[in-house]
């Protein structure tokens, strides 16, 4: 959901990327309402081969897995093969999928540590500006996702 801050940054972060690598993108292929996620997706992929998405980013690991084995699997529609899938967050179970997935993984613990900082910082120093702070990813490139190929 765009409601969520974690979410809203991970879009962000996704768009940056694209306009970064020179890859256009059609806004109408961002889905952010949780409720109307499955029938918008379906409906995407229905479209002809050429419009259809080569690949779906979800928001994190789980809802990655919960598209796969509630639309695409029961859809017929084979990963990688017709859409490569990815998540974000690795979470111990993705490698285990079938096929395993690739995510973007982070480190939790800095991520405990930095939220911890901040949290000391401004206890300390409650009037001065909250810094933005940004940790390393790594993709875990798994079997899920297959390289582009124009149609």
């Amino acid at each position: 959901s765009s409601d969520d801050p974690r979410f809203y940054q991970r879009e962000l972060g996704f768009i940056t990327a694209l306009k970064e690598m020179d890859i256009s993108l059609d806004e109408n292929m961002i889905l952010t309402d949780e409720k109307r996620r499955d029938s918008d997706l379906k409906s995407l992929l229905a479209l002809p081969e050429a419009e259809r998405p080569t690949a779906i980013f979800a928001a994190n690991d789980a809802i990655a897995e919960a598209i796969l084995n509630s639309l695409l699997i029961p859809s017929g529609i084979t990963v990688p093969k017709t859409v490569s899938l990815l998540g974000f967050d690795n979470r111990p179970l993705s490698k285990e999928l079938s096929p395993p997935l690739t995510t973007v993984s982070f480190s939790k613990a800095d991520l405990g540590k930095s939220c911890f900082n901040s949290i000391m910082a401004r206890i300390k120093h409650p009037m001065e500006t909250v810094k933005r702070i940004v940790l390393p990813v790594e993709v875990e490139i798994r079997e899920s996702c297959c390289r582009y190929q124009s149609v």
